[in-house]
């Protein structure tokens, strides 16, 4: 964004109806969650996934749900559920539903006929293509919902630390230990 832009923004006070996350002149789409009283907009779908790329991505105020994996979701049975407080918001019948994770998608089938609502065995392909594990942090959050479909963006952080960082962990912790000297 240059200069004369920046300063154009701060003059015009027209209402906004959500902060601009990108630059491009792709326009705004409305989230499609049905039984909800009023769309929210958010960024256009190129606009989302561009940002997934980056790494974890602020939230758009949508509905989501948050979770530590447990083994039910990693192996050897690969179960996910959704809670009921999602219920309303998700459809009650099996529907194709769409994973888009970092700049990739995942094509699944979403059993809203289930009690819980869930995803078929297909969840698996997921899991392991992002080499997820128990203790692993997710947060899904829902982009549409209808009768035919839906999608969620998901994003993850790993419990893993990566081995070349276990060293600097390890000796800063010994910098930090007190050290006690008795003097009797």
């Amino acid at each position: 964004m240059d200069a004369s832009t920046i300063a154009a923004q701060k003059v015009d006070n027209s209402p906004r109806m959500e902060p601009m996350l990108s630059s491009s002149s792709t326009p705004l789409i409305e989230h499609k969650v049905e039984g909800t009283s009023k769309p929210k907009p958010m960024l256009s779908s190129p606009d989302i996934y561009h940002l997934d790329e980056e790494g974890i991505t602020p939230l758009f105020e949508l509905p989501f749900y948050d979770l530590l994996l447990s083994k039910a979701h990693v192996g050897p049975t690969y179960q996910m559920s959704f809670p009921p407080s999602l219920d309303s918001k998700l459809p009650s019948t099996t529907v194709p539903a769409i994973i888009k994770c970092f700049g990739k998608t995942w094509e699944l089938k979403f059993c809203g006929d289930m009690t819980p609502k869930c995803f078929d065995s297909s969840w698996r392909k997921f899991v392991d293509d992002n080499n997820l594990v128990v203790g692993d942090a997710l947060i899904f959050e829902l982009l549409e919902s209808s009768s035919v479909k839906v999608m969620f963006k998901v994003q993850f952080l790993s419990c893993a630390i990566p081995p070349e960082l276990q060293e600097q962990i390890n000796k800063s912790r010994a910098e930090r230990q007190a050290i006690i000297i008795d003097d009797e």
